[in-house]
């Protein structure tokens, strides 16, 4: 049973004026602060989801619709909530228990493979933040506990106040992105940042490209323990022409998943330092590049899907079909309207003589109107609808 303690919601206003108070003053003090992260919608971001924690009915939701999200995965455990016993300052749910994810010596002693752990976490969060788009924020060694079953384990997650989510056109390129580190490409890489909005606008394309191809080839196949054993004044020195050098910024929607990120890798590296980030999101890459083959097609005319491309192709076929068939009689009309003088041409010009308005612009309208439709304009909007009609059939219905 979790309780909210009393008059906790004036505590946290307190809290988040001191905030509010102390981002002001850097501000002050680094004018070019805002360049890196947007302060203001940084702070908004934090109080809206401080708030969103002191309800536990929300909290209640979220950890519902993570355990749907993982329905399939008989190796996660959720809790159950209690409804009947939850309000929004008071929230039941079924007990769990298991051995906390940092107690490596319990982990072994109990015959679980600590590298296992490793990868199984670091595979569900590939899963929540590159396929659902929504995430545990607080990953933290209290909130995942091991529970050591016949032949492997089971992971327990708990504590659902602070979720993440993506957007879907985020999540896409956020995919792009993660495709581009395990590829080592750093070209596809910087694209995939820019349209996540970590480039300031700006930034020469080559430079950043150099910076970030050094970045992969430098840290791309080194272990959470190499990694944590790098010294931090060497490592200040590679990232500062990113950092630094008006090219990266922090977008104010990607801060929880940061900070989520770097609590897992602290907790994966302390779990098994010879971990291999690369090595272990190949799998997930590979799945992605199938999955992006077909749908970057697609989003290059504009649509999600083959059923909505059907649908877009039969609704605007149709449409031109219909234009152009009606063109004989428009023309007709038009040409009936030119030959009895009710319509002229207007050109407004300051060099030309206005004697010569009339003559010329009911020449240019005869002339233009007399020009037959090309054969192959009907033809090709008949046979755009026809496929499209066909294709459409063919799909199934949902």
């Amino acid at each position: 049973v979790k309780v909210q303690r009393p008059d906790v919601d004036r505590l946290v206003r307190i809290d988040l004026g001191t905030l509010r108070f102390v981002l002001a003053v850097v501000r002050l003090l680094i004018p070019s602060a805002d360049r890196m992260v947007d302060t203001r919608r940084l702070y908004r971001e934090f109080s809206r989801t401080v708030y969103e924690e002191l309800d536990y009915r929300r909290e209640g939701h979220n950890a519902e619709r993570f355990a749907r999200m993982f329905a399939q995965q008989s190796d996660v455990v959720v809790p159950a909530i209690i409804w009947e016993q939850t309000t929004s300052r008071v929230l039941t749910l079924s007990w769990v228990d298991g051995i906390k994810v940092s107690e490596v010596a319990a982990l072994t002693a109990a015959g679980v493979s600590r590298l296992a752990v490793a990868h199984r976490l670091t595979d569900l969060y590939l899963r929540q933040l590159l396929h659902h788009g929504f995430f545990h924020a607080d990953p933290h060694p209290g909130n995942i506990f091991v529970q050591p079953v016949p032949g492997g384990f089971k992971l327990a997650f708990v504590d659902f106040g602070m979720m993440g989510a993506i957007a879907p056109h985020h999540k896409r390129a956020l995919a792009t992105a993660f495709v581009g580190v395990i590829q080592q490409d750093a070209s596809v890489l910087a694209s995939a940042l820019e349209a996540l909005g970590f480039i300031l606008p700006g930034a020469t394309r080559p430079e950043l490209e150099q910076a970030i191809a050094h970045l992969l080839a430098t840290f791309g196949n080194m272990t959470m323990g190499e990694l944590r054993d790098l010294d931090l004044g060497e490592l200040l020195d590679d990232v500062e022409g990113l950092l630094y050098g008006d090219l990266f910024r922090l977008p104010y929607q990607f801060a929880f998943m940061g900070r989520a990120v770097a609590t897992l890798s602290g907790v994966v590296t302390l779990l098994a330092p010879e971990f291999n980030f690369i090595a272990a999101a190949v799998p997930h890459a590979r799945e992605l590049v199938g999955q992006n083959s077909l749908a970057q097609v697609l989003r290059l005319v504009g649509v999600e899907s083959v059923s909505e491309l059907a649908r877009v192709l039969l609704r605007e076929g149709v449409a031109i079909a219909h234009s152009v068939s009606a063109l004989p009689r428009l023309t007709e009309r038009v040409m009936q309207r030119v030959e009895s003088g009710d319509l002229r041409l207007v050109i407004e010009s300051p060099d030309l003589d206005p004697r010569v308005h009339a003559h010329l612009g009911t020449r240019i309208a005869v002339g233009v109107l007399r020009r037959p439709v090309p054969a192959w304009v009907p033809l090709t909007v008949a046979g755009v609808a026809l496929g499209a009609l066909a294709l459409w059939r063919r799909l199934p219905r949902r």
